[in-house]
């Protein structure tokens, strides 16, 4: 039998909680999310041009905090730590009674645009 968790910790400023939860067994625990801080305190606006979305544009986005519009989840920071042919993995801030960053993904399907914090 396999047992998963996700990760919790403490704090930040708001980020969308309509985000895939991704499960990690608690045999490879880890927090994969530790030390990633917190997000801009900014909203960005979207670029004029949608971004084109594949996992190649998307790998540039890896270890940094990036600000996704989806279809069906809204929109938020995610710090990046992989993407892969049809997701992108990262931590966000969730609250939930108390804030606590978890890490998620969001299927490439429903990202039209991106921006990535400098």
């Amino acid at each position: 039998m396999v047992y998963y968790s996700s990760y919790r910790t403490s704090s930040p400023q708001g980020v969308d909680s309509n985000y895939h939860t991704v499960d990690i067994p608690i045999r490879y625990q880890y927090n994969p999310c530790q030390g990633v801080g917190f997000p801009p305190s900014y909203t960005p606006t979207p670029p004029i041009n949608d971004q084109i979305i594949n996992p190649q544009t998307l790998s540039a986005c890896i270890g940094k905090w990036t600000y996704f519009w989806t279809e069906n989840t809204g929109e938020g920071w995610m710090y990046v730590k992989s993407v892969d042919e049809s997701n992108v993995y990262g931590c966000v801030w969730i609250y939930i009674d108390q804030w606590f960053l978890q890490y998620r993904y969001i299927p490439m399907r429903n990202i039209y645009n991106y921006i990535i914090h400098q």
